[in-house]
């Protein structure tokens, strides 16, 4: 998988912010890509050092219809 493939885009929220101020910064990846894929696509494409990777799957709400 292409690096730039692997990361959808930033995730900006109140929570997202407080943490980047920490140096922590929160991704949307693809549900295919594995720790080290996003680590190696995040140190290609803003020139930092990953110290860690934490993922998390986040199912979609369901929505009644009627």
């Amino acid at each position: 998988m292409n690096s730039l493939d692997v990361i959808l885009g930033p995730i900006i929220s109140e929570k997202s912010m407080t943490d980047a101020a920490t140096g922590k910064y929160t991704f949307k990846v693809t549900l295919q890509s594995t720790k080290k894929q996003i680590k190696k696509a995040i140190e290609e494409q803003f020139k930092v050092n990953v110290v860690k990777v934490a993922t998390i799957t986040v199912k979609g709400e369901v929505q009644k219809t009627g």
